[in-house]
């Protein structure tokens, strides 16, 4: 390895270890808010709960849902939050090993011979293109996740309607777009 091989390493490794810091510090923070939002609300509708059965009333339905605490959560942590604890698990990882790695590219700067040592070179190589891959990889797929779950929000409120709901209503609009006027709406289905 040479003097401008471990510099140009050691630019990379701290740009990434900066990137990977920040990431890892956002993504825990956002768990924590997350899980620290969901305990309150549940903490504030188990207290109306024990209120409303130590004044004999019966609860609110919403504050019973409210205040039930699945078993993955008493676990520990909650199914919708895997995502980012994943990501945050990676980039720790990810941080901790590229700061051994350049702590093993210092030792070597700062030995009086500087021996060869190929070994580095290639480890070090290897472990910046992974993290420069990781790095990349997770841009791509917050985004895309992100994009998703926008998606699955705005379209939350036509999932209550059937197959046939979406069906009826795709024949109209197409009708319209042929005609450029308001079909007369197909009769609703009768009760049995």
């Amino acid at each position: 390895m040479s003097d401008d091989y471990a510099a140009l390493l050691t630019t990379l490794i701290v740009a990434i270890f900066a990137v990977g810091t920040i990431q890892t510090y956002t993504l825990m923070r956002l768990l924590g808010q997350k899980q620290n939002e969901d305990a309150r609300r549940r903490a504030e509708a188990q207290q109306r709960v024990l209120q409303a059965l130590r004044d004999g009333q019966a609860p609110d339905e919403q504050d019973l849902t409210d205040a039930y605490v699945p078993a993955v959560d008493r676990i520990g942590l909650p199914r919708k939050e895997l995502a980012v604890y994943t990501a945050g698990v990676i980039w720790t990882g990810m941080v901790i090993v590229l700061g051994m790695q350049q702590i093993k590219i210092l030792r070597w700067a700062g030995s009086a011979a500087h021996p060869k040592n190929p070994e580095l070179a290639e480890d070090s190589f290897l472990l910046v293109s992974i993290a420069l891959a990781v790095l990349l990889v997770e841009g791509v797929v917050r985004a895309l996740a992100q994009g998703h779950l926008e998606f699955r929000a705005i379209t939350a409120p036509l999932r209550q309607y059937t197959k046939a709901d979406h069906k009826a209503m795709r024949q109209v609009v197409k009708q319209y777009r042929r005609a450029g006027q308001i079909p007369t709406p197909p009769a609703p289905p009768s009760s049995p």
